[in-house]
């Protein structure tokens, strides 16, 4: 449905991206996220050639976006509806104006636009215009225009990321909604680890214009291969230390301090009483400071953040059974006992 080929684009002599290649199957709703300045606007971007690459291929549906004329151009894009973070309505338009506006010739619009408003639950606001509407039922509107045209494909630039937190969780919701009954496929630009967890089948992990990791959701979660996936995977867990230890903890080991283990449990052994076993069949002082579970494509996922007051030889033998258990186990620094 989706596939580059070799994508590169410069500006000027500076890369925003390079050698990019992937796939996005008909009906698959895959996220892009990276940081701030990864490339990820520019990609998607070239997925409908509003950025034409450098070099390299576009493919939508097989037709080769980079080799059309204009005029072929102007009618695949007519399969590709796309949504902003800023949402681009028409100020003196109202709901149905501004939905119409990719209907100007369509006889049946009324109906189309009647019918959309319902699919994205603004049937009331028909009338209103934007300045009358809260961010998430601009969002909507915008996503009811980029689907007036019927297209295939839906492209969506950080879509969320000017809502609040129930704005967002009710657009990912539309969002999966209209992946299953229209059939669409989505690519969805994001650098918000949860916005991926909640409606993503598949994640691509962009950094300084490379992919650096590609994979269904639940197993980028599972086990993430980059340093830039751990940072988001751990935002999107909740696996970063309470904020008042975070700039007390300390890079080494000194006197009067213990380690901060940070274990990350996956399927059955996210159910399983570990950290009672630990601090019973080995000893171990454990004191739990941040912990959360998470449901990630029928995926248990778990973290917990602990110190461990124990002797060295009684933490080795810790490490060793979560080992057995096939758990990771990650040593984030030490604090002094004072600081607990």
């Amino acid at each position: 449905m989706i596939e580059f080929q070799h994508v590169s684009k410069y500006y000027a002599a500076t890369p925003a991206l390079t050698d990019i290649n992937f796939t996005v199957q008909a009906g698959e709703i895959v996220g892009v996220i990276g940081k701030s300045g990864a490339g990820k606007s520019t990609l998607i971007r070239c997925a409908n050639l509003l950025e034409k690459p450098s070099s390299g291929k576009v493919f939508i549906n097989r037709q080769e976006l980079t080799s059309m004329p204009s005029s072929g151009l102007r009618a695949a894009r007519k399969n590709m509806g796309m949504i902003f973070q800023q949402f681009n309505l028409l100020q003196s338009k109202t709901v149905f104006e501004n939905i119409a506006l990719p209907l100007k010739l369509d006889h049946q619009r009324t109906d189309k636009i009647l019918a959309l408003l319902e699919l994205v639950g603004l049937s009331d606001k028909k009338d209103q215009y934007p300045a009358q509407l809260s961010g998430g039922q601009k969002q909507r509107v915008a996503i009811a225009r980029a689907l007036a045209l019927e297209p295939k494909i839906l492209l969506c630039d950080e879509a969320t990321s000017a809502l609040d937190p129930h704005n967002t969780e009710a657009i990912l919701y539309l969002l999966k909604k209209i992946n299953v009954e229209l059939g669409l496929t989505i690519l969805l630009i994001t650098h918000e680890m949860h916005v991926i967890k909640h409606s993503c089948d598949r994640v691509l992990v962009l950094e300084d214009g490379h992919i650096v990791e590609d994979g269904k959701v639940a197993d980028v979660f599972a086990a993430p291969q980059k340093a830039i996936t751990q940072y988001f995977v751990d935002s999107a867990l909740r696996a970063e230390l309470p904020a008042i230890l975070q700039e007390k903890i300390l890079p080494a080991p000194q006197e009067n301090t213990v380690p901060v283990w940070r274990i990350y449990f996956k399927g059955h052994a996210a159910a399983e009483p570990i950290i009672t076993q630990l601090a019973r069949e080995y000893a171990l002082n454990l004191n739990i400071l941040q912990g959360s579970v998470e449901y990630i494509q029928h995926l248990t996922l778990g973290i917990m953040i602990v110190t461990v007051d124990a002797e060295e030889e009684k933490r080795e033998a810790g490490l060793r059974f979560l080992a057995q258990k096939n758990l990771q186990v990650e040593t984030i620094g030490y604090v002094t006992r004072e600081t607990l």
